[in-house]
């Protein structure tokens, strides 16, 4: 928490769906099979899930959402919706209490997620038609066939940081790679006699398992790691891949998660930047990290942190709170507060693939223009990645990840990037065949 902020940490992606994104589930145990809101429903989507075994629901739902990589409009009935909520609510996008007697259960209007409680069929149709019709949905590609060659350049983008996380395991970890870390290092710092007089203490003492201990230190090796990370640096990523390796292996070692957790992150972003930003965010799109993400379970130390240079006009605070459920298979997250100096800062730091699922952005009740950006973590993108590798497998006599992380920067239209990549890719193949 103690280190740089800054609002392009996260990369938020959101494009206009294909109705194939979304498939509604309606779960209630008194459903009338064949009802005239049945034949509605299944006119918008001809892929209607019915569930009339409760005990059956979570099973379902998790399968369309996490195997098919479905978006989910969810109608529940009031009867189950308390025993529901908590179990689906991590895998839906948008939920609908539809029941007989709306006012027994308007008390759930403010759980999360929950667009509507009504007791009329056609109040039911029109909200989920508005909510289809103004959702914009991040999909990996325009089309389950679209061409490698025709990804756009934001959705390369979102892709390319999550296969960063598999390249990243390939990297070499020689003599030779920590030479090139600490060198990189000098080279940023030369000229910084405080900085470099840590750089000395840091190449005479850095193990790999003290990667973490080094990264939580205070405006040192965390701010070049994460800015090479956000340009797409590939000299950079070279250069830094010993320390890059250790910290992902870290993470991977730490406890998982055994109870639900909301962590916080402070940033400043510049007003104009954020009302941009604000008017083309919608519920359920996808934000993907470029970088390690440093949170804070304690929002007053995050707060200390990521403010403390509040006061410009032209800037605006902002808070990202983030849920984390239990039960996530593809997000790394963990305490790394007994590695750190500062143990009081309660940090959570997230590798480099996560991805999370915008929820709402709200101003602060407590101070004026503070605003909070409500988000959830989840395993969706790290998924649509996955479902990229397998489908470019069949164009792509060669489809390692390392050989689709080059092709998607030229999808970026970063030539020059993705040629310093394959010559490092070269140079490093030779290497290890000598």
């Amino acid at each position: 928490m103690t280190r740089y902020v800054e609002a392009v940490d996260l990369l938020w992606l959101n494009s206009l769906s294909s109705a194939d994104s979304i498939r509604l589930v309606w779960c209630d145990p008194c459903l009338e099979i064949e009802s005239e809101t049945e034949k509605i429903l299944r006119a918008i989507d001809p892929s209607l899930v019915l569930i009339t075994d409760v005990s059956l629901c979570e099973t379902i739902v998790k399968k369309v959402h996490r195997d098919e990589c479905k978006s989910i409009f969810l109608i529940l009935s009031g009867l189950v919706a308390n025993e529901l909520l908590n179990l689906l609510t991590p895998d839906v996008h948008t939920i609908f209490i539809f029941c007989f007697n709306q006012t027994k259960y308007l008390d759930l209007k403010s759980r999360s997620k929950i667009d509507i409680i009504c007791d009329s069929p056609s109040i039911l149709i029109e909200r989920i038609t508005y909510c289809l019709d103004s959702i914009k949905r991040l999909y990996a590609y325009e089309h389950e066939q679209q061409s490698v060659r025709n990804l756009s350049k934001e959705t390369a983008a979102f892709i390319w940081f999550h296969i960063l996380r598999n390249v990243v395991r390939h990297f070499e970890k020689s003599p030779q790679a920590k030479n090139d870390m600490i060198e990189h290092f000098r080279e940023y710092y030369q000229g910084n006699p405080a900085q470099s007089k840590r750089l000395v203490e840091f190449a005479e003492t850095y193990e790999s398992d003290h990667a973490l201990w080094w990264y939580t230190q205070p405006s040192f090796i965390s701010d070049i790691i994460n800015k090479t990370l956000r340009a797409r640096d590939i000299d950079g990523l070279f250069s830094l891949r010993y320390c890059i390796v250790d910290l992902c292996q870290l993470l991977d070692e730490l406890p998982r998660l055994t109870e639900h957790l909301t962590v916080h992150r402070a940033m400043l972003m510049d007003r104009d930047k954020f009302e941009q930003m604000k008017e083309h965010m919608n519920k359920g799109d996808l934000v993907s990290t470029r970088g390690f993400l440093s949170t804070s379970r304690d929002r007053k130390m995050a707060e200390k942190f990521g403010f403390n240079d509040s006061g410009d006009p032209n800037k605006v605070e902002i808070i990202d709170e983030i849920d984390v459920p239990v039960g996530l298979k593809r997000i790394v997250c963990g305490d790394i507060s007994i590695y750190s100096q500062f143990q009081e800062e309660k940090e959570i730091l997230f590798d480099l693939d996560s991805s999370f699922e915008f929820v709402e952005v709200l101003e602060d009740p407590d101070k004026t223009d503070r605003w909070i950006i409500r988000l959830e973590a989840n395993d969706r993108g790290a998924l649509l990645a996955d479902k990229y590798v397998t489908d470019s497998n069949r164009e792509l006599t060669e489809s390692s990840a390392e050989i689709l992380f080059g092709k998607l920067l030229i999808n970026m239209s970063d030539a020059d990037q993705a040629i310093k990549y394959f010559q490092q890719l070269l140079s490093q193949s030779n290497g290890s065949q000598k």
